[in-house]
């Protein structure tokens, strides 16, 4: 959960909207509802579970990022390891994001380095450190850079593997 309290540093989540975009089986969904958060999340494939299914402050709908389109804004939006693998370029996922988030807002995600062993699949994006510096730097006028991490280490995957991962960790905040 350290990807929470990192984003707790920059915006009290008690009460908070929250969009989770790739939720998985619901375990940041849940830790957010744990906080006070109201939390509303897409995935592609249904893996909830049934006890965050069941908490009032939970909301669902199977859809990909591509494709999902809201009014609704948000106070945060967090999305963990999913860019990488949706069809749309980070800058198109940027855009939409700057649509659904409020002024003050925060906004969570990682990305794949191009040192990632993943990006040797064609259907996964990496970046390098230069190219989403670049990126970020295009939207400067619609986000504050609060924090960007670049890390690689050796760690599990959602299947139980062990793997060296390349990962980018940013935090965003709506001007």
């Amino acid at each position: 959960m350290q990807d929470i309290h990192l984003i707790s540093q920059y915006i009290e989540i008690k009460n908070k909207k929250v969009f989770d975009i790739g939720c998985a089986g619901g375990k940041f969904a849940d830790f957010f509802i744990s906080k006070g958060a109201h939390v509303f999340a897409i995935d592609k494939i249904d893996n909830v579970s049934t006890g965050v299914k069941e908490n009032s402050s939970f909301a669902f709908q199977e859809a990909s990022i591509d494709t999902f389109e809201t009014k609704e804004k948000f106070d945060i939006i967090f999305s963990r390891n999913v860019f990488p693998f949706c069809d749309s370029k980070l800058e198109m996922l940027l855009n939409k994001l700057n649509k659904n988030i409020v002024k003050g807002g925060v906004v969570f995600f990682t990305y794949f380095g191009d040192k990632e062993i993943w990006g040797q699949d064609d259907k996964i994006k990496t970046l390098k450190r230069l190219e989403i510096d670049k990126i970020l730097e295009e939207y400067k006028n619609l986000f504050d850079l609060k924090y960007f991490a670049e890390e690689i280490f050796e760690g599990k995957t959602m299947g139980g593997g062990i793997k060296n991962w390349h990962i980018f960790r940013v935090i965003l905040k709506k001007k």
